[in-house]
């Protein structure tokens, strides 16, 4: 139960912009991990009476002209809404051009992920079909090693020529792709295009070779340039990026003047280590005078006063993670109570294990001004832990992912419930420790 929740608030909080839910869960799959060489049609066959199975799958260490036979006979027969392309190694030429064709020749296909290797060459193909494609709404080339795309400028032209004129696609994911310079100024004149309908962009723009580090040109700023013509686009991921002074003054500037833009992920993203100058106030200043935000993502190492003053005074938020380890426990939570956000909005947060922020945040939940929807709890967020709410409220209380207040005595008494979070995390988290961090994630109840 929790996990499922879990995975759905993240959705919602639009965090992670490819989500396993959207790609690869509940997949028709071919070539799983522990079976590189698996038969692709005898795989894949194994569910076609299966109607609800909607999603095809690759993950798989190379991809035959064989394997694409048996996908032409499976697509005779059945049609898929989503599809995510894992492959180790680059398929040869012909078979990725027979690949794409036969993915994008679907009418019922909306979401595409490619991570396979893929070159300029590849892109120029993937253009070419996709100006013949109208039902392609979100394509993502999010790759991480070992299936690592090996794109450059003239791919990167190619596919931003093809969007601009296409009309359908409105979701594209770049995250694990190299991007300096020149790239930047192509994604910028694609984003300035009178034309381009994007609403959703994703971009890792850290992710580049020595050689292309050498470009002393300011990707990122010539990118948000780009995004500051932009009138499509409603949210925007800046992943571990360093957001400099001239690109934050660019980003107050958007942010002044852009209603529509109202979804920012800035995961992973240094806003200025010491000795450079921390852009965060400016940048937090600005969302809070528009007061247009609704869903935010932030990075560790954010100024605290900042943060602090853009969580109790901001009322148009309904999402806000904050990756912070040192949320500053009782401090942060007090704040959070002074929340001006309307009922239902979400905030997800790390504090660092004590009994002093256990008591904090067992004296938020007796004042019934938040409910607890998620709680997790590790020495590190790689092997955190789920703790069940009603081993902390009692097996009586209402499902905290129901939605609705978890009536209990309990809540309005919070020693005795600070002293039974203490010893739920010590029993049901392992291995239990004193340096541990808890993840919370809570919702305004009024």
């Amino acid at each position: 139960m929790w996990a499922s929740h879990s995975q759905a608030w993240v959705r919602d909080l639009n965090i992670d912009p490819v989500s396993h839910a959207e790609y690869g869960l509940g997949a028709v799959e071919y070539g799983t991990k522990k079976n590189n060489k698996a038969n692709a049609l005898s795989c894949l066959s194994q569910r076609l009476n299966d109607p609800t199975w909607t999603k095809l799958h690759f993950d798989t260490r190379v991809v035959t002209a064989e394997d694409c036979d048996a996908l032409a006979e499976l697509l005779k027969t059945r049609s898929f809404t989503c599809a995510s392309i894992l492959v180790k190694e680059r398929p040869a030429e012909p078979v990725m051009r027979q690949l794409l064709t036969l993915l994008l020749s679907s009418n019922t296909l909306r979401r595409l992920r490619l991570a396979c290797g893929l070159t300029d060459k590849d892109c120029t193909v993937l253009a070419e079909i996709l100006r013949g494609n109208t039902s392609l709404t979100h394509l993502s080339l999010y790759a991480e090693r070992p299936f690592a795309n090996h794109v450059r400028v003239d791919g990167y032209s190619a596919l931003c020529a093809a969007i601009g004129t296409h009309s359908s696609i409105i979701s594209l994911d770049l995250r694990g792709n190299s991007v300096w310079g020149e790239v930047a100024r192509v994604l910028a004149a694609c984003l300035a295009h009178p034309s381009c309908t994007l609403q959703r962009l994703s971009v890792g723009l850290l992710e580049c070779s020595l050689a292309e580090a050498l470009d002393e040109v300011d990707a990122l700023l010539v990118f948000v340039e780009g995004v500051a013509k932009n009138q499509s686009l409603t949210r925007l991921d800046l992943i571990e990026n360093p957001i400099t002074e001239p690109s934050s003054r660019v980003l107050q500037r958007i942010i002044a003047s852009n209603a529509k833009l109202t979804n920012w992920n800035f995961s992973g993203c240094n806003f200025g280590a010491p000795p450079a100058i921390d852009v965060a106030p400016g940048v937090l200043s600005a969302m809070l005078q528009a007061n247009t935000v609704r869903r935010l993502c932030l990075p560790g190492l954010l100024g605290t006063v900042a943060l602090e003053k853009f969580v109790e005074q901001c009322t148009s938020i309904q999402s806000l993670h904050t990756e912070q380890t040192k949320a500053r426990g009782r401090g942060f939570l007090d704040v959070l109570e002074r929340s001006q956000a309307h009922a239902g909005a979400y905030f997800s947060f790390y504090i660092d294990y004590s009994s002093d922020t256990s008591a904090a945040l067992a004296a938020v939940l007796a004042r019934k001004q938040f409910r607890l929807t998620l709680l997790e709890a590790g020495q590190n967020r790689g092997t955190m832990s789920a703790v069940d709410a009603s081993l902390l409220f009692g097996a009586s209380a209402a499902p905290v992912t129901s939605g609705t207040t978890v009536e209990s005595d309990e809540l309005g008494q919070p020693e005795r419930l600070s002293a039974r979070l203490l010893d739920v995390l010590r029993n049901h988290v392992k291995p239990f420790a004193d340096t541990m961090e808890i993840r919370v994630v809570l919702q305004r109840a009024s």
